[in-house]
């Protein structure tokens, strides 16, 4: 593999995993997210952006969708 493609795949999956992290503890309800996200004014729509971020991160590394919007 080129050295550009394989930086590529790791900066993608390191950014990849950080977002599924932070959808995970927003639909988990984790206590420092409950209370980040209430101070902001967004509480109610918790679970709503953990769903998105999840969604939105499985397209970003779904390969049909990369092509097709490259």
């Amino acid at each position: 593999m080129k050295a550009k493609k394989i930086v590529t795949i790791v900066v993608t999956a390191i950014a990849s995993l950080m977002i599924l992290l932070s959808g995970t503890m927003k639909l988990m309800h984790n206590a420092d997210a409950v209370k980040l996200l209430t101070d902001h004014g967004v509480g109610d729509y918790i679970s709503i952006l953990g769903s998105m971020e999840i969604i939105f991160t499985i397209l970003f590394i779904y390969p049909i969708v990369i092509k097709c919007c490259a």
